[in-house]
């Protein structure tokens, strides 16, 4: 599920899209470019699809939790990575993404670990594009943060749920899922890219879950964000100098320090910039859109419309599905057995061939 995230969203769709089969993101009433964004490049990808939800109050595990069991129920896959659009895989290729997700035992779930970036000190000239330019990362994550993988094989994903944040799974039938920590995958978090995208990121993300929970503020859960916010509404804005230090804080406890690391992107920009929406602007075009049609946050996927249909998409990656129906939409049943499909660097052995994974957001 993403907000806002015009400055990141080219990025990390063709970042991703290099390494799943598919893709599958929920817009939760953005008011920048990000809708229109994902339109294009829905239309020019052909395997993503995209949904939107309204509403402002934020309640991301019950939205994300109908998301992945609307997704399977026509999708099949053998892997769900749910992902924030400040999330980017680092891994070689789909080969090595499938071999690291084969070590998650079936009926088990994985994570994979947070590497946090910070954004350069002194940006290139003229250059927008703020992933690229970070060369640093936080030398350790205390605590350390990863976000869930399920090994489905093909099966429904009904008893399944994802915690607030998608850190942490669980099974209606089972006491306990075993975690495994996936060692050879890693996740690049880009939290703060810019003084504009920080400022608005912030100031909405906790306006949007006071909105949901009024008593959030006596808890821990999203301290990071009423921590800046505090700093904000008391007449201390964010400036340039402020967004490293905010990197290396952002959901920590004890900060580390950072260390020197460059990351290989797999994307090229073509339909953005990197700016991010004046947070100003941002800010009085999402309050407007919460007053003149106030709602409660949709919970009802059955009821979002993707485009193109989740059905179209699958069948992008796996031809020998059932056809579309008049609507456009096929619900089937039993798990539709896998073809076999070049990806990175190889074919996939018999045994690879079953770790078709799908990326959510």
């Amino acid at each position: 599920m993403v907000r806002n995230e015009q400055d990141i969203i080219e990025p990390f769709v063709r970042h991703n899209l290099q390494f799943v089969d598919a893709m599958v993101v929920l817009d939760h009433g953005s008011v920048d470019d990000t809708p229109a964004l994902l339109e294009r490049l829905a239309a020019e990808t052909g395997r993503l699809s995209v949904g939107r939800v309204g509403g402002f109050g934020f309640t991301q595990a019950a939205v994300t939790n109908g998301l992945i069991h609307a997704v399977q129920r026509v999708f099949r896959a053998d892997f769900v990575i749910a992902l924030d659009a400040d999330e980017f895989l680092r891994v070689a290729d789909g080969t090595a993404l499938r071999a690291a997700l084969g070590c998650i035992a079936p009926g088990d779930a994985g994570l994979i670990a947070w590497q946090t970036f910070l954004p350069a000190r002194w940006p290139a000239l003229g250059s927008h594009d703020a992933p690229r330019g970070m060369r640093r990362r936080r030398r350790t994550e205390s605590p350390g943060h990863s976000k869930v993988v399920l090994r489905l094989d093909g099966g429904e994903a009904a008893d399944w749920t994802v915690d607030r944040g998608n850190h942490w799974a669980r099974h209606a039938a089972r006491d306990t899922v075993a975690h495994h920590a996936l060692t050879d995958l890693r996740l690049i978090h880009v939290p703060i890219r810019s003084v504009e995208q920080a400022t608005a990121k912030t100031a909405l993300g906790w306006l949007s879950r006071l909105a949901a929970d009024p008593a959030v503020r006596q808890g821990e859960y999203s301290k990071q964000y009423r921590l800046i916010f505090d700093r904000i509404a008391a007449g201390a804005p964010i400036g340039p100098r402020d967004l490293r230090t905010l990197s290396l804080t952002y959901a920590q406890d004890i900060p580390t320090g950072a260390i020197r690391d460059r990351v290989e992107w797999r994307y090229q920009r073509s339909l953005s910039d990197g700016r991010p929406l004046p947070a100003v602007t941002l800010l009085a075009r999402a309050w407007e859109q919460a007053l003149l049609a106030p709602s409660a946050p949709c919970q009802d996927i059955a009821s979002v419309v993707f485009a193109p249909p989740l059905a179209r998409v699958a069948r992008s990656v796996r031809p020998e599905a059932p056809p579309l129906d008049s609507a456009g939409a096929w619900r089937p049943q039993t798990p539709v057995p896998l073809r076999r499909k070049r990806m990175g660097s190889g074919d996939l052995s018999p045994a690879e061939s079953r770790g078709r994974a799908s990326g959510l957001s």
